[in-house]
């Protein structure tokens, strides 16, 4: 005997998650209805850390570095800290670094939320991260760094060469010859 397959319908309705539709508002550059949304997720305790990241996120990426910066210290402070909290913290940081009338310890802050994402998930993202905090740093420290943790080939190149330049810019030929060799060295294609 064949057995009988039951076909359980579909719910009519799925009631609407403010989450998710936060999340697609905020993927489709709708920042004010993301952000009102994220608002109102702050209300049920379950969503709270969530929402608040989201509303950090929603912040930053419509440019209010600082309203994210205040987010996220809330997120770290409220919620178990995660990497991509320092992560997000460290972008609204160097993002209000980055400006003429910055106080000057946004860099420095920003510098420690990068180590802080770098200590709790290294391996991930180090080179990528290694090279916002360069853009902190005006040195050659971090792009070193980026340039040495793993990335994708193309990317690797075009860190390497700018480590190039900054070496000659600081007249150290020596130093920039040994990127372009390290870029030739990894060349796939003669």
């Amino acid at each position: 005997a064949t057995p009988a397959i039951t076909i359980v319908p579909a719910p009519t309705h799925i009631p609407p998650d403010a989450i998710p539709t936060a999340a697609a508002s905020l993927l489709n550059g709708d920042f004010d209805s993301a952000r009102t949304q994220y608002t109102a997720a702050l209300a049920t305790s379950v969503l709270k850390c969530a929402a608040l990241y989201g509303l950090s996120v929603t912040n930053l990426r419509a440019g209010q570095a600082a309203d994210a910066e205040t987010a996220l210290t809330q997120v770290l402070t409220m919620c178990p800290p995660t990497f991509r909290a320092y992560a997000q913290r460290a972008e609204a940081r160097r993002v209000l670094a980055q400006q003429a009338d910055a106080p000057a310890n946004k860099k420095t802050d920003a510098l420690s939320d990068y180590q802080q994402a770098l200590a709790l998930a290294p391996g991930m993202l180090d080179s990528y991260l290694y090279e916002r905090m360069a853009m902190l740093d005006g040195t050659v420290l971090y792009l070193q760094k980026a340039a040495d943790a793993p990335r994708y080939l193309a990317g690797q190149f075009a860190l390497r060469n700018q480590l190039a330049n900054a070496y000659l810019a600081a007249n150290d030929p020596a130093d920039a010859l040994k990127q372009d060799d390290a870029i030739l060295t990894s060349a796939t294609i003669a």
